[in-house]
């Protein structure tokens, strides 16, 4: 079961795996752009 949050009368359902798999795809995400960052920054060294 994920865990429930309530919003006045209204009560949803969090998906605790899914915000996990979405967690790391943006983690990910954010590496990768950090490392095609830091090979652009070599390259302008040289």
């Amino acid at each position: 079961m994920g865990k429930l949050v309530y919003d006045g009368k209204s009560v949803y359902e969090i998906d605790e795996d899914c915000l996990r798999k979405k967690e790391e795809r943006e983690r990910k995400k954010e590496m990768e752009w950090q490392r095609k960052e830091s090979e652009k920054n070599k390259n302008r060294r040289r």
